[in-house]
């Protein structure tokens, strides 16, 4: 499930998700620090989940882990391990396509020899909600919110009039419910979104 968890500034947002957690809970935590990384980075890369997994597969099959790396070793040579070929088309916007020899899995070949619990690099990495595993998001920007599977909005105001759930439900029973100030923002979002 994607959970977004929303509110005014200063309503316990933060508070709520970090104090909600266990310590030793194998959650990987992004903060509003600045990211590093390159065109071909994601929220994986970001948050460091990708070095453990590099590293379990290079234990698993005696090699190293920059193997597992499609910005190193392992790229495919052919689209530099970005998974896409870029043609410029001069006068007119460059054109994408996949890259014929790694499939878009942007890693060499050999890379994808090498397996851990019966998948290769490629099938295991960016795909979390998809395998089962929760995402929790603290966000205001309305595009992400009308796309959680699930909202909590917290308030009714901040600091001392903050803290308490106001909400929690789908982002539609949100927008229907116009009960908080998230969901009159939402609902002003999603009627002009059409």
């Amino acid at each position: 499930m994607l959970v977004v968890v929303t509110g005014v500034a200063g309503s316990g947002k933060s508070s709520l998700v970090h104090a909600s957690i266990p310590a030793g809970a194998g959650v990987v935590s992004m903060d509003q620090g600045a990211i590093r990384g390159s065109r071909r980075s994601n929220p994986a890369t970001y948050s460091g989940l990708l070095d453990p997994i590099r590293k379990a597969f290079a234990k698993a099959n005696g090699v190293k882990p920059a193997l597992f790396s499609a910005n190193s070793e392992g790229a495919c040579p052919n689209c530099n391990g970005v998974g896409v070929i870029y043609t410029d088309l001069a006068m007119m916007a460059s054109v994408a396509t996949t890259c014929e020899e790694c499939e878009g899995k942007r890693f060499e070949a050999s890379v994808l020899d090498y397996h851990l619990g019966g998948r290769d690099i490629s099938e295991v990495l960016d795909r979390l909600v998809d395998s089962g595993k929760s995402v929790i998001v603290i966000e205001h920007h309305q595009a992400i919110m009308a796309r959680a599977d699930r909202i909590i909005d917290l308030g009714p105001g901040a600091g001392h009039d903050g803290g308490r759930i106001v909400f929690e439900g789908t982002p539609a029973d949100l927008v229907s419910a116009r009960s908080t100030l998230t969901g009159e923002h939402l609902a002003a979002y999603v009627g002009t979104s059409d």
